[in-house]
């Protein structure tokens, strides 16, 4: 191919099938149409951006209560430019469908005779397992995806394809980590961390600059995700890190959305080594990263966006209040969440709703400790249970508990406040119910403190039952 065709395909969308498709038809390139596939592949990996796609929600030990914290599922290379009716399909009636083509296709084909169209068939097989994995919360599918994408590495080497070796690495470190969201999520967090290490090693700042920053920033993903399933810092300080380089290359004037991305991002990752840390230093960065974010994320260009990044800053302004023992922190904070909840409904973004309504139940919760009011624990029980009506154990397993654990805190305090065994009792089944999927293997952090709730809880109990007596 000349050089005038490589630059003009460089400034192709990257719609690879679509325009592979219209190469084949036109019949310019007959007999040459794998290699115009192949360049099409490659020059949209080079181009491809991570996207904003909020697919989990981590929490965070605060105090004795926890926020829900929506993170930035990591984004694979090729299956977030997966082809348009792999996406539909997952939609339709036969979700399997693209999975069973994609089968189809391997059987017409052998890694002796055709390597690296076999390649691409196994990442392909991959991509829609993934994507119909990723949607149904299907483990076996999502394994299934992680063995397509190792079998494609078994051609696409280093030496021989670089880039599609550092692509389908990607892959695998996408699988890897929506795998992690699962039990001993730590290991399959760590092998997605050293596979987009690896991916680094092609996608240099130098070679490819916002490539750097996309893998750079799924890397910073990953590892926030797995700072919350270990004790100690060092993790979140590594994403912050990687932040902050990123920001570097991601500048407001020239990629506007990737800016805003990385400073939420930033913000969470400063957020949760705010609530580790003794001091506000690291909690008010948040709040300035999550008010820059604010500025491209509004509400009327982008109002789902914008209403997960208030939440965010609500959690962190709520946290701030605390420590800082002010009421303007957290009524400021109530009333971000409140916002937040005139956008999003029940209905229409559950998890983003069940969110606000969480964190809006941290903050009356600290609000009603300050002033020492029944009424806002009172409130904060409301908020509570309606988040409770989303985050269920089958679905959210972790937010589930995670509320448990903030629903009990409440009716604990409210117990001592009002002398009430009722509410005591509530108030330890709600952490023996956290306990059953925050286990001291899977979250030490968090199961640590939900133990100590347990335990004051039953200690209270058994006391106040003894005084009955």
């Amino acid at each position: 191919m000349n050089r005038r065709f490589e630059d003009r395909m460089a400034r192709a969308t990257p719609r690879i099938r679509i325009l592979s498709a219209v190469v084949r038809s036109s019949g310019i390139f007959e007999g040459r149409e794998e290699a115009v596939r192949a360049k099409f592949r490659e020059i949209a990996q080079l181009r491809l951006l991570a996207h904003c796609k909020r697919s989990i929600i981590i929490g965070l030990v605060i105090g004795c209560s926890i926020p829900a914290r929506p993170l930035l599922r990591p984004a694979g290379a090729y299956q977030q430019d997966a082809p348009p009716q792999y996406r539909e399909a997952a939609g339709a009636g036969d979700p399997l469908a693209p999975v069973q083509a994609q089968r189809a296709r391997l059987k017409k084909l052998t890694r002796k005779r055709d390597p690296l169209r076999w390649a691409w068939a196994q990442n392909d097989l991959g991509v829609a397992l993934f994507l119909i994995g990723e949607r149904d919360g299907d483990s076996e599918l999502l394994e299934e995806a992680l063995v397509a994408y190792r079998a494609a590495l078994e051609v696409f080497t280093r030496e021989r394809t670089p880039l599609q070796w550092a692509m389908a690495q990607s892959n695998v470190a996408s699988a890897l980590a929506k795998l992690g969201e699962g039990d001993h999520g730590a290991i399959k967090l760590g092998e997605s961390a050293a596979a987009y290490r690896r991916a680094l090693d092609y996608f240099t700042r130098e070679r490819a600059p916002l490539q750097w920053a996309m893998s750079k920033s799924n890397l910073a993903h990953v590892l926030v995700a797995l700072g919350q399933r270990e004790r100690g810092t060092t993790r979140f300080e590594e994403a912050i890190a990687a932040y902050r380089e990123i920001l570097e290359e991601f500048t407001r004037e020239r990629t506007p959305a990737e800016w805003a991305a990385a400073q939420y991002g930033l913000g969470m990752a400063l957020a949760q080594l705010g609530e580790r840390e003794s001091g506000t230093a690291s909690l008010e960065a948040a709040v300035t990263a999550y008010r820059e974010a604010l500025r491209e994320q509004t509400r009327v260009l982008s109002p789902l966006q914008w209403a997960t990044t208030q939440s965010e800053l609500a959690s962190a302004l709520a946290l701030l209040g605390e420590r800082e023992g002010a009421s303007a922190r957290l009524e400021e904070a109530i009333a971000a969440c409140r916002e937040v909840l005139t956008e999003v409904t029940q209905e229409h973004a559950p998890l983003i709703w069940a969110t606000a309504r969480n964190n809006l139940g941290n903050a009356l919760a600290k609000l009603g400790e300050h002033e020492n009011t029944t009424e806002m624990l009172e409130k904060a029980v409301v908020a509570y249970r309606d988040a409770l009506k989303v985050f269920t154990r089958e679905r959210v397993p972790f937010q589930w508990a995670t509320t448990q654990n903030n629903l009990g805190t409440v009716l604990f305090r409210l117990s001592d406040r009002e002398g009430e065994t009722t509410r005591l009792e509530e108030a330890t089944i709600a952490f023996r119910e956290a306990l059953k999927e925050l286990t001291e293997e899977s979250w030490p952090y968090e199961h640590g403190a939900v133990m100590g709730n347990y335990a004051r809880a039953n200690a209270a109990l058994a006391r106040r039952r003894r005084d009955a007596q």
